[in-house]
């Protein structure tokens, strides 16, 4: 996960560095608002702490060109500024979080561990009326909930649908079981630990005539390919 630090404070500019990187985060750190809008563009961030008060452009105007430019980041807003209407307009322009300084590092590492794992699924299971597979031969209709390539077609359950939309949107890629519930049910919890194992083995069985596999990567969690 890379997180974009955007803050005018040179000390918590390094502190946040030096506990994001810690933790296992490839960080980039900016004081200006120029250059976070050209670090935003090459770095592309999944998570971006982002201040209010900055030079040159301001965290208002950043969050809009932040959100034009590539929208599927999470974005947290780490500000002095706590009024109702201040924050209001940051959740109108689409920031993710609100955190007020000061704050506890051990809360805003949490918050900024959340929002990572919705911001890795959640932007790349946007429905779409309509979608082709990599390999253009699998077509995902999302108002039926059906799967179709060439005459074969197999409709999914509800959940078993956007189960596999989150392994589609990855594809190749191990999926943790933790992230398929983060954004199946946020911070709530599976409604038993079988459930997705259940689904899975379901999603499977249904997804054998199209040639999609789900393997397992035990204690870890599941992978979608595609055979050619």
């Amino acid at each position: 996960m890379k997180v974009l630090v955007v803050e005018d404070d040179e000390g918590l500019r390094r502190l946040l560095n030096l506990e994001l990187t810690h933790y296992g985060y490839e960080v980039k750190t900016s004081g200006k608002g120029i250059d976070a809008l050209r670090m935003y563009r090459d770095f592309c961030p999944d998570i971006v702490l982002l201040d209010i008060l900055l030079p040159q452009l301001d965290g208002f105007e950043l969050l809009v060109a932040f959100r034009e430019i590539f929208p599927g980041a999470g974005i947290i807003i780490l500000s002095v500024i706590n009024d109702k209407e201040s924050k209001l307009k940051a959740f109108r322009l689409g920031v993710d979080d609100y955190v007020t300084k000061p704050f506890d590092m051990e809360e805003l590492l949490a918050r900024i561990e959340a929002l990572a794992r919705r911001a890795f699924l959640h932007e790349r299971v946007k429905n779409n009326e309509r979608l082709s597979d990599i390999s253009s031969r699998i077509e995902i209709d999302d108002k039926s909930r059906t799967l179709r390539s060439g005459e074969i077609e197999v409709r999914l359950s509800s959940l078993e649908f956007r189960i596999f939309k989150i392994l589609y949107s990855n594809t190749g890629t191990v999926v943790e079981k933790d992230q398929i519930i983060a954004v199946l049910w946020g911070q709530e919890r599976a409604p038993s630990e079988s459930t997705i194992p259940v689904y899975i083995k379901y999603l499977r069985e249904k997804l054998e005539p199209l040639k999609i596999k789900i393997e397992t990567v035990r204690g870890v969690g599941y992978v979608l390919k595609v055979e050619g």
